[in-house]
């Protein structure tokens, strides 16, 4: 039997005889056990053959000698530790003098190290790898955690972390984190444990430090730890009186900290802002953006004082008070026209880069800052060509966005984008942009395209035409999925169905390859072209289906959304959403789940899980949903007819049921109880949704509607508001009440709309009123702008005309000619049903059963059986043949 003179005998003894772990508890891997050896003995004297191992040195790469000059001189510019400590330890000596990661961890054996300084070790290669590029971090990260050295200092960490001070524990954890350990290997389980069972002797840097680690981490047991440190910083609240330090907890304690935990610490920031330096007005805007707070009182304390001292800040911290203010959805023209001012004011000494930058927030604001607007037009008009491509797209669409040219003084919030595009800054950009279109990539081609796409500019379609040229001729030559979704962007539905196929095919053909933001831009990308390629939506579908923590909300809405354009169904990804959000409901809005089942309702699909969670919250508590809200909610319940554990097949959506479901019930119940606080709008959408309802209470409650309807008619002077009226009132209302609808819209025709003209149109259907000169004026106009409305719409007015018997032939031929001349925008069911009207209202089309003749007898067999008889019908009915023109 082997006797050991000593404990770390016995050590080396189970090292020998024991597979030693990589970090990734995962990965097992057998490490030279030298350097495991000479890390656990790194006090004790070495033998000679520790000193010939450790005299080989394993470089994994070399720098240039920019590079080595450059990180020396961040090594030697940051530094943690006092310069008299630095002399007196030769480890610190060593570290200050390495110039990359391996550097340090190849000659790291020849110094003896305590558990507390491997915390500095590890920041000391945190500090050269922060500053590189993505791809050369992650290589660097892969370097480090498999090198020996690296692997013998998180094995050591993991027996000896019991040893370490408290201060030195959260920041071992952290840099640890940083360094892209796996966070469920064994030294980050180990040092998590430990901080469990310290929490209650950290003190509060070091429980701000835990909170913003564990605020990265994606370990299971990571959340509970979170909960306890919330509760402590609660307890250290009261105490602190440090401004700084407060604006720090509001770090640590994140967005999803509860409403009464971040307001707590926003009123105890507010009961010192008498003692606020310049440092702590910035601060509090970053602390009040890290827990999504609008405080108003405190920060308009803070922009006053940042408005008169804005020379004490850096454009960076600027461009974050202007950041910060868009997150917390703040406005404050004072702070945003000084900034705007001094910026202009000191504009020799920014660069246009920074210009651009700090234009962007502002644009977000949706404030325009004329001052800096203008002296930056100034110095575009002069040299445009000093600006590079990228930034030149970003001033492009800065200024179209707010239609700026010199000394254009609109009010600071215009946006208008209804306004021609032809100031001075905006057509000298274009002019650059078009000279120089053969350098652009496809990224800012793509940007260029969209900028354009919202421009009026005369001089905007023929550069339109040419990006479209260049896309196609560089389309071929493409193999990356995120360069092909901006091509849908680009390309957009009215291209021709070939080249669509050609796009999904080819992103098709690199499904491989895809990403999690892949699978969101293809869903994005597919309705941008209007296109359902299945096998491609399946796909990311599915993928989408099993990695929804990692959607927001907004993606998860646009996906919907994007299925319901394309006509995609796909049942697991509906019903994982809509568990997902059932599951999560505590950390979404009743705003946010009443948004995201209107999609579904336009799908037909019936969210189960996600109206029974909604159903017991509103039950629960009725009165806590705003009015527009409530009225959505009993719309959505009262079209699928849900209520509690009511299991019906997932897409039933059954109008003939009755809708005595408690939920439906209590909805209708404070709806009738806060009648008299609806405006118009809101009745006329109420009054919609009771019309379709079978409910016993629904009737009188229909009665009520239409006589505050009548009563609020007089005081009425605006055309939407009395289209809306004509849908409330139904056409079982009073004849005299119709002709009065229709005299008071006919009395502002002079200030219709394009939409009105439409709406006009169904709401005098919608009473079964004929009234010829309003008809009329809204027929010519409809007549010249066919380009603004859609096939539905077309379809809606020549039914409302035949329900009203009303007859134009101008219009109706308008219409004909229209679609004949845009028919191979349509499908080929389209146009069947557009001639069901006409034959309806006997009305010869001509010019549209001549190109559908001439389709149908090129390719017969491409119509659908039930289309293929329409059609029949119609060229039967009308005796119609190509050419065969008889008087309509």
């Amino acid at each position: 039997m082997n006797m050991h003179k000593s404990g770390l005998g016995m050590l080396r003894c189970a090292l020998r005889s024991t597979l030693l772990w990589k970090c990734d508890i995962s990965t097992m891997k057998l490490v030279p056990l030298c350097y495991k050896v000479k890390s656990l003995a790194s006090t004790q004297p070495r033998s000679d053959k520790s000193k010939a191992l450790a005299s080989k040195s394993i470089r994994y790469y070399c720098h240039s000698a920019s590079d080595a000059a450059k990180e020396s001189t961040a090594a030697t510019a940051t530094t943690e530790v006092p310069q008299n400590e630095a002399e007196n330890n030769p480890l610190l000596v060593y570290l200050a003098q390495c110039k990359s990661p391996m550097e340090v961890l190849d000659e790291l054996n020849r110094y003896p190290i305590s558990v507390n300084e491997i915390a500095k070790i590890f920041y000391k290669m945190w500090q050269f790898t922060k500053e590189m590029p993505f791809e050369q971090r992650q290589r660097e990260f892969k370097l480090i955690n498999e090198h020996p050295e690296f692997s013998a200092l998180c094995e050591r960490l993991t027996i000896e972390a019991g040893a370490l001070e408290n201060k030195f524990l959260v920041r071992t954890l952290r840099v640890t984190v940083n360094l892209a350990v796996s966070h469920d290997s064994r030294v980050v389980q180990t040092l998590l444990r430990i901080a469990q069972e310290h929490l209650n002797q950290f003190d509060l840097d070091s429980l701000c430090i835990l909170s913003r680690t564990l605020h990265e981490m994606k370990s299971s047991n990571a959340q509970p730890l979170r909960e306890a440190i919330r509760l402590l910083l609660l307890d250290h609240i009261p105490e602190t009186s440090n401004v700084k330090t407060l604006t720090i907890l509001m770090k640590a304690v994140g967005k999803d900290s509860p409403l009464e935990l971040k307001k707590q610490l926003a009123s105890k920031v507010f009961s010192l802002s008498s003692e606020f330096t310049s440092a702590d007005h910035f601060y509090v805007f970053s602390g009040l953006a890290n827990i999504d707070l609008n405080h108003t009182p405190l920060l308009d304390t803070c922009s006053k004082k940042l408005a008169e001292n804005l020379h004490d800040y850096s454009f960076t911290q600027l461009l974050t008070v202007l950041r910060c203010c868009h997150e917390g959805k703040y406005r404050n023209h004072t702070l945003f026209s000084s900034i705007s001012k001094h910026m202009a004011d000191t504009i020799d000494t920014w660069r246009d880069q920074q210009v651009l930058k700090i234009l962007q927030p502002f644009e977000k604001l949706n404030f325009r800052p004329v001052e800096l607007l203008d002296v930056l037009a100034e110095r575009i008009i002069q040299d445009p060509e000093n600006l590079p491509i990228n930034d030149l797209l970003i001033a492009l669409r800065l200024f179209s966005m707010a239609n700026h040219d010199l000394k254009d003084i609109k009010t600071e919030c215009t946006v208008n984008l209804a306004v021609s595009h032809d100031s001075r800054v905006v057509q000298t950009l274009l002019r650059v942009a078009q000279e120089h279109l053969n350098q652009f990539d496809l990224k800012s081609l793509r940007i260029l395209y969209g900028t354009l796409h919202e421009m009026k500019s005369s001089n905007a379609q023929p550069l339109r035409e040419a990006i479209r040229l260049l896309l196609l001729d560089r389309f071929p030559e493409t193999s990356n999925v995120a360069t092909l979704t901006t091509l849908m962007y680009a390309v957009g539905e009215d291209s021709p169905l070939e080249l669509k196929k050609q796009l999904a095919s080819k992103v098709f053909s690199l499904s491989s390859e895809f990403t999690s933001a892949d699978h969101f831009h293809i869903f994005t990308g597919l309705a941008n072209i209007g296109l359902n390629h299945t096998p491609l939506l399946d796909t990311c579908s599915k993928k989408l289906a099993e990695n929804l923590h990692d959607y927001s909300f907004t993606k998860l809405l646009k996906v919907l959304k994007c299925c319901h354009e394309v006509k995609y169904r796909n049942y697991t990804l509906f019903s994982s959403i809509s568990k997902h959000m059932a599951d999560t409901i505590d950390t979404w809005r009743d705003q946010q789940v009443l948004k995201i089942l209107q999609p579904f309702e336009k799908l037909n699909f019936r969210p189960v899980e996600l109206l029974d969670v909604l159903a017991e919250k509103i039950i629960q508590d009725p009165e806590n949903l705003p009015i527009n809200d409530l009225l959505i909610a009993l719309r959505l319940f009262s079209m699928a007819n849900h209520d509690l554990k009511d299991i019906k097949t997932e897409c039933t959506v059954n109008l003939a049921v009755s809708h005595d479901s408690r939920v439906v019930q209590t909805l209708l119940r404070v709806a009738q109880e806060h009648l008299n606080q609806f405006d118009l709008k809101s009745l006329r959408i109420l009054y919609g949704t009771l019309h379709e309802m079978k409910s016993s209470n629904a009737q009188p409650l229909r009665e009520a509607i239409r006589l505050l309807l009548l009563d609020r008619f007089p005081e009425t002077s605006n055309v939407p508001t009395l289209t809306t009226l004509m849908h409330a009132v139904g056409e079982d209302s009073p004849l005299e009440l119709k002709k009065q609808l229709a005299s008071k819209v006919f009395s502002l025709s002079s200030e219709f709309t394009s939409a009105d003209h439409f709406y006009i149109f169904s709401g005098l259907a919608n009473i079964g009123l004929k009234h010829t000169p309003l008809l009329d004026t809204c027929s010519k106009k409809l007549a010249e702008n066919l380009h603004d409305y859609s096939f539905t719409q077309l379809l809606t007015v020549l039914k409302c005309c035949h329900e009203v018997k009303y007859r134009n032939h101008t219009l109706f031929s308008s219409i004909s000619k229209h679609m004949a001349d845009t028919i191979d925008t349509w499908r080929d069911q389209q146009v069947p049903e557009i001639l069901q009207a006409f034959e309806e209202l006997n009305f010869r089309p001509v010019e549209l059963l001549d190109v559908l003749a001439e389709r149908i007898i090129q390719d017969p067999e491409n119509l659908p059986i039930n289309k293929l008889l329409i059609a029949l019908r119609g060229f039967s009915m009308a005796n119609h043949d190509l050419k065969d023109i008889k008087t309509e």
